[in-house]
């Protein structure tokens, strides 16, 4: 599909196309993410237990996704939460009109979280993992306190009994398992619910409800767009042809 650059952005007063090109934006790195997770499922998950440098690394790859998808999803709240106008506009009336009908409770929910205080400890869960547990390695205080609640607080099993690393003969081949389970216990002490749902269980499912409902409404943004422009030179064909 061509699409016009005009369809997109307008010129630098069009807000609302710029919102939905940040929206474009945001999507894509759901999906890269959500790709990213699907190679690591189609690795299998090893059997609970399981000792060895692979299936660490494999465990290490799962965290580390899911903080990207934490990091994602709050950037999106964010967008909401700073783009009330947008959100409002007349034109967001024709986009939601062109979504299926199933995919606009998602929609719905997401600008809720984001503008009305929907699921409040969602929000700060993934607002913790965004700010302190990915690419802010300043939180030291914090990411220590995952790995004493890791390894010498919680009940001791084969995966927590001791600090492990993988030590290459090469850089590459290096892994510091500790630093993963460090974090990921961070993440669980972040996360504010008191039901038997695991955290990274719960950052998956917010970030697939966010990534359907983004991609879903900027797919009919473009169609909306794109259907105005097509109008646009249909309007202008037939007032130039009543001139003659």
């Amino acid at each position: 599909m061509e699409i016009p650059l005009e369809a997109l952005v307008r010129d630098r007063r069009d807000e609302f196309g710029k919102f939905f090109l940040s929206l474009a934006l945001a999507f894509n790195d759901y999906k890269g993410v959500v790709l990213l997770e699907r190679a690591l499922k189609e690795m299998r998950r090893p059997p609970p237990g399981t000792l060895t440098p692979a299936a660490a690394e494999w465990h290490g790859i799962a965290v580390q996704t899911h903080r990207l998808m934490a990091v994602v999803t709050t950037a999106v709240l964010e967008l909401l939460t700073m783009n009330p106008a947008s959100l409002g506009d007349l034109e967001m009336a024709q986009v939601l009109a062109a979504m299926r009908i199933e995919q606009k409770p998602k929609w719905f929910w997401l600008v809720d979280a984001a503008t009305k205080g929907k699921s409040p400890e969602a929000r700060e869960l993934l607002s913790v993992v965004r700010s302190k547990l990915t690419a802010h390695y300043c939180a030291k205080d914090v990411i220590w306190r995952g790995l004493t609640k890791r390894f010498r607080e919680e009940p001791k099993t084969t995966r927590n009994n001791v600090p492990r690393a993988s030590i290459g003969s090469t850089v590459p081949e290096c892994r510091f398992f500790y630093a993963d389970a460090a974090v990921q216990a961070a993440i669980e002490t972040a996360d504010a619910h008191d039901d038997e749902t695991r955290s990274d269980e719960r950052i998956v499912k917010l970030a697939a409800e966010a990534f359907t409902a983004v991609g879903a409404v900027v797919a009919a943004f473009v169609a909306v767009r794109r259907g105005s422009l097509r109008q646009e030179g249909r309007s202008q064909v037939g007032r130039r042809r009543r001139r003659r």
